[in-house]
């Protein structure tokens, strides 16, 4: 003959099932929690990409007004030489 369990013992299983299956979905929201949803990823995946290329065009005109700047200096410092050297040119060539 075959073994066959008592009601007892196919309660218990059934019970053991029960609870291993609710740790498992307990497991599983968990997880469901962390996650993030696609559409809020591809928001802020945009967003960030437009930050990203404020942020460039930013960095570009900073780099344009120091560079800017430099010639500025560069310009000023050279003209003031050209001045002087015409200056005492001339300075010298009336004595």
């Amino acid at each position: 003959m075959a073994y066959e369990p008592t009601l007892g013992e196919v309660s218990r299983q059934v019970e053991s099932f029960r609870v291993d299956i609710r740790d498992d979905l307990a497991q599983i929201h968990a997880r469901l929690d962390t996650y993030v949803l696609r559409e809020v990823y591809l928001a802020d995946k945009a967003a960030l990409e437009l930050r990203l290329a404020r942020m460039e065009r930013e960095s570009e005109a900073a780099r344009s007004a120091a560079r800017a700047a430099v010639y500025a200096c560069v310009g000023a410092i050279v003209s003031s030489l050209v001045v002087g050297v015409v200056m005492m040119l001339l300075t010298k060539g009336g004595k």
